[in-house]
């Protein structure tokens, strides 16, 4: 009889120790997705166009190397990572100044971002922040002068943004 009762109660904290550890793990499984801290990013691009892609690194609470392409009109980002996409959208970007004697345009300044729409595992992101922006060109020259309106040979483009972030 104290035999049965033995194994009934290692059969009882054997079951007891199985539960307990599923419910810790689905915990810890639930924790994982749902993550809040500051998230940073670097964007950098030689591209000109009506599409601009941006090679992009974002870490923080996500991290991961990707792309993020800028339609040339409008200001809603689409960023594409390991396991999904989400929007980012931004104010306008600073202006740039155009040296017409040197063919050089430059420019610099901040812009406000919030990041929404994720599909994969960045459904339900939600954030928000700043971003620094700098960019530099040399602008085309048409029958010998710099124009606005032709095509750059050397551009680039560097942002570098922060802030809160939820997943």
């Amino acid at each position: 009889m104290k035999r049965i009762i033995s194994i009934a109660s290692a059969v009882l904290i054997v079951a007891g120790v199985a539960a307990f550890g599923l419910a810790a793990s689905a915990a810890a499984s639930t924790a994982s997705r749902s993550a809040s801290g500051t998230e940073h990013f670097e964007l950098v691009t030689t591209s000109v166009g009506q599409t601009i892609s941006f090679h992009a690194i974002y870490y923080g609470v996500v991290n991961g190397a990707g792309t993020e392409i800028s339609p040339s009109s409008g200001n809603t980002d689409t960023v594409h990572l390991p396991g999904g996409t989400f929007k980012l959208i931004h104010t306008a970007p600073p202006g740039v100044k155009v040296n017409l004697k040197t063919c050089v345009a430059t420019g610099s300044g901040t812009a406000k971002y919030k990041i929404a729409d994720g599909t994969g595992r960045y459904r339900g992101i939600s954030g928000k922040g700043s971003a620094v922006i700098s960019e530099v060109g040399i602008l085309g020259r048409v029958k010998g002068v710099c124009s606005e309106n032709a095509q750059p040979s050397g551009f680039f483009i560097i942002v570098k943004g922060s802030g809160p972030l939820h997943t």
